[in-house]
């Protein structure tokens, strides 16, 4: 089974890790510590593939960087913006990504956009360029704020469509 960290629990994470683990993989979360009461209870995902709302549990969460040395990741998807990556709290992660990962066969796919970012996480990881790549899942399926989730009751065709205007009115 292949195991994947994703680094952030925001729509580009959760997304990311609801993708992996329909694939099979087994998902690890590094989040901050306030983040880990949102992942404590499954999160509804909206599939516009399917139309349907799919509870998404399963993934193991941590919240201290120091933990990622102890893991055994095939992947580590970094899904933080940049501007987080770049301020000081992100800075001292991506130098902790680089000793835990550094010598490893993870590979680091960085899902910020911007121009330079790859580079610039090389450099501050210490990590070799062959190790890190830009890149994302595609989805068709997005993470349901918990103002839509209420409207998810209802049943059939104008249901599915309610809970979709709901999403896009309410929430967005």
């Amino acid at each position: 089974m292949t195991s994947v960290g994703i680094v952030g629990a925001g729509s580009v994470g959760v997304n990311t890790a609801y993708d992996l683990t329909r694939a099979g993989a087994k998902v690890t979360f590094l989040v901050r510590p306030h983040r880990r009461e949102q992942l404590s209870r499954p999160q509804v995902m909206y599939s516009y593939d399917t139309n349907t709302l799919d509870p998404f549990s399963g993934y193991e969460v941590i919240t201290d960087a120091a933990e990622l040395a102890g893991q055994k990741f095939d992947f580590l998807f970094v899904t933080l913006d940049t501007a987080a990556l770049r301020n000081e709290a992100g800075l001292t992660l991506v130098k902790e990504i680089g000793r835990a990962f550094n010598g490893t066969n993870t590979g680091v796919i960085l899902a910020a956009v911007g121009i330079g970012v790859r580079e610039w996480f090389i450099a501050e990881s210490g990590l070799p360029a062959e190790q890190v790549v830009m890149g994302s899942t595609g989805a068709l399926i997005h993470e349901v704020a918990a103002c839509a989730s209420r409207s998810a009751s209802t049943e059939g065709s104008a249901g599915r469509f309610a809970i979709s205007a709901a999403v896009k009115l309410r929430c967005w």
